[in-house]
Order: structure tokens, then C-alpha cells, then sequence
């Protein structure tokens, strides 16, 4: 029977470890949830300043192809141009 009589105190202990258990989670769930918010803006951040680059860069190429057409463009209305004039010389 002193199995018995000890129950209500083994509980009581019991119930105040498990609180102090889940107080222990909570702050450290907690600590979690503010560290993986600080490394998600970081990473945010990150990609931002990387999507800028990579603006910056596709502007430099769109600009390179755009101009490389006018040449082929000015080539090709120069060469026939000078077919057109060729023509009628002869």
C-alpha cells in the first residue's frame, strides 16, 4: 500500500517536470522560429541583390543583340542598295 500512498506525490513532480519540459520546448521552439525568420530575410535579400544582377546583365545582352541587329539590318539594306544600282548600270 505505500506504492499506493506515493502516487499522489510521484504525480505532482511528474506534473511539474512536464511543465517545466514545455516551457523548455516552447522557448526553444521559439528561439527556432526567430532564427529561421533572420535566415529567410537574409536569403530574400540575397536573391533580391542576385535578380538585380541578373537585370543588369540581361539589359547588357538584350542592348548587344539589339544592335548587332541594326548592323545586319544596315549591311543588308547597303548590299541591296549597291545590287539595285549594280543593276541598272549595266
Amino acid at each position: 500500500m505505500d506504492a499506493l500512498a506515493d502516487v499522489p506525490q510521484r504525480l505532482d513532480r511528474f506534473e511539474s517536470q512536464f511543465l517545466q519540459f514545455r516551457e523548455e520546448v516552447r522557448a526553444e521552439f521559439s528561439a527556432v522560429r526567430d532564427e529561421v525568420r533572420t535566415e529567410s530575410s537574409a536569403v530574400r535579400a540575397e536573391i533580391r541583390a542576385g535578380d538585380e544582377a541578373t537585370r543588369v546583365q540581361m539589359r547588357a545582352l538584350h542592348e548587344d543583340v539589339i544592335s548587332r541587329l541594326t548592323l545586319i539590318q544596315e549591311g543588308q539594306a547597303a548590299g541591296a542598295g549597291r545590287a539595285a544600282s549594280g543593276r541598272r548600270k549595266r
